[in-house]
């Protein structure tokens, strides 16, 4: 059988397991019920899986954390039983209705896998005070009773003065004073079946480089109808699980149903994910305005949250600052770099920190929700590897 699976196979020993109690089995057991099930599919009364190939598939499945072995060393006989049980993440993998190889299964994981990625990284919206106030207005909740999580004060320099506060029915707002004027900066942490559909053809019209493979959305056949009815299979599958939950829209006028993650430890993270994000961001403003132009990744990461023309927008802005700090400061320009230097420095060194914490204070949320293994360790990797080596 090499490294590959027979979709058969896979399947018998799946179902095998999961009508044993504790999902459990030892070694005999298992075969019998796995050539009980094979009898079935292949129509077959007489069919037998060779020993050999049942121990190789078996072995695969080990390595791919999908089976648990364990040996019976407490066992008296001479050659010491084994055990074999489903993981937790394939438990798991089996209530998404994604536990599988086949072609269909694996699309399905991978829209699963989006739908986290939207609600960790897409990006806020920009709104006018009014509409501020109007969403307020429907929570109810007035302004002077929102909680202020963060400010940051950049108005002597650069005339920013910007307050977010902590969420409230699922939307974290920073409200922005700047040369524009005061509007509102806002991150949903939620999302509904029609954002996703429009994330996703976004996606696909852009191709820019992701912190997930999303090839599958490249797939011609998947039209936007495809999409569509793979996604409310989807959002069934994950509500009838209360693995996600609907939850009151105030943010749009429209009857759009939104939903959050049910786990509070995975929604913790997702949005911790975004405070991390948020940080991220300044640090790399402090390069752009003051040191260096954005690196060929950096821009890439801009287009993708800002699309083009703002990217442009803050690409220019952002070296129009650069050359206005090096004339005002030309006369002592070493000392004021080095300032701004040390300063970035203490902030690289706290971003850092919080991703070092949000490893320790989720790892295990990150185990359970492995689809495929390391899924949202991978997306925090690969997003924010590139400050944590500057």
């Amino acid at each position: 059988m090499g490294t590959k699976h027979r979709q058969d196979v896979f399947d018998a020993i799946r179902d095998a397991l999961l009508e044993a109690e504790g999902y459990r089995r030892g070694y005999s057991a298992l075969y019998k019920g796995v050539n009980e099930k094979l009898r079935l599919l292949r129509k077959n009364p007489k069919f037998v899986l060779s020993p050999r190939d049942f121990s190789s598939e078996l072995n695969i499945l080990v390595n791919e954390h999908r089976l648990y072995r364990e040996q019976d060393n407490k066992s008296k006989k001479k050659i010491k039983p084994v055990n074999f049980s489903l993981t937790e993440g394939a438990i798991k993998e089996h209530r998404f209705n994604i536990l599988g190889i086949d072609l269909e299964k694996e699309r399905r994981r991978k829209l699963y896998q989006l739908l986290f990625f939207f609600q960790a990284f897409s990006p806020p919206k920009q709104i006018s005070i009014q509409k501020f106030h109007e969403i307020l207005v429907r929570i109810p909740l007035p302004r002077n009773r929102l909680k202020l999580q963060d400010i940051a004060d950049y108005s002597s320099d650069e005339g920013i003065l910007i307050e977010t506060y902590e969420p409230v029915e699922h939307i974290m707002f920073s409200v922005i004073n700047d040369l524009r004027g005061e509007y509102v900066s806002c991150k949903l942490l939620s999302f509904s079946k029609r954002e996703i559909i429009e994330y996703s053809e976004k996606l696909r019209a852009n191709k820019l480089k992701y912190p997930i493979n999303i090839s599958f959305l490249e797939d011609s056949s998947l039209t936007k109808e495809k999409l569509d009815e793979e996604l409310e299979k989807a959002f069934t599958t994950l509500r009838d699980t209360d693995l996600i939950k609907p939850i009151r829209n105030v943010f749009y006028d429209e009857d759009d149903t939104r939903f959050i993650f049910a786990d509070e430890k995975l929604s913790g993270l997702i949005n911790e994910i975004w405070q991390v994000l948020l940080h991220q961001w300044t640090v790399l403003q402090q390069n752009w305005n003051y040191l260096k132009e954005p690196t060929d990744d950096e821009k890439e990461w801009l287009r993708y949250f800002y699309g083009d023309n703002e990217t442009k927008n803050i690409i220019n802005n952002a070296r129009n600052k650069r050359k206005s700090f090096f004339l005002k400061y030309r006369q002592n320009l070493y000392a004021h770099i080095r300032s701004v230097l040390e300063e970035t420095m203490i902030s690289e060194s706290y971003l850092n920190e919080m991703i070092n914490q949000l490893y320790s204070r989720y790892s295990k949320v990150v185990q359970e929700y492995a689809f495929p293994p390391n899924l949202i360790e991978d997306i925090i990797r690969r997003i924010f590897s590139p400050v944590r080596e500057s």
